[in-house]
């Protein structure tokens, strides 16, 4: 059996549409206030560009993926583009991460101690 090109692309499209409603119901449980402020809409948005982003850094397994967008709902939507968000911008950057889960690995710690010390001094989470 010969799968054409075509026939690929539908499959790939399906998949990831299958993922994407997979990450909105997850999230959606994950974190119930920000989902809920972003609505159904919104919540989709945020999953198809964090799905495009991680794919910029080389993050392409789903299970990584999925932290990433994860990541993006605790720190902000731009916490890979800002040079101030420090390690989560390094950690993204880091020539010595050259798997997706080696490089997924290295953003999740640092966003966990980003979080950590945030919380202590500022008392505040990103605002969706």
């Amino acid at each position: 059996m010969v799968i054409r090109a075509e026939q690929m692309r539908v499959f790939t499209q399906a998949a990831e549409r299958r993922f994407a409603d997979q990450m909105v119901e997850h999230l959606r449980k994950l974190f119930p206030r920000v989902s809920g402020k972003l609505g159904e809409p919104g919540l989709r948005e945020v999953v198809q560009s964090g799905i495009s982003r991680a794919g910029e850094y080389g993050i392409l397994r789903q299970r990584d993926v999925g932290r990433y967008i994860a990541i993006m709902l605790m720190c902000g939507p731009n916490f890979d583009s800002k040079p101030g968000s420090g390690p989560l911008y390094a950690a993204l950057r880091d020539p010595r991460f050259t798997g997706s889960r080696a490089r997924t690995e290295a953003l999740c710690q640092a966003a966990l101690r980003g979080l950590k010390n945030r919380t202590v001094r500022t008392g505040r989470r990103p605002n969706w």
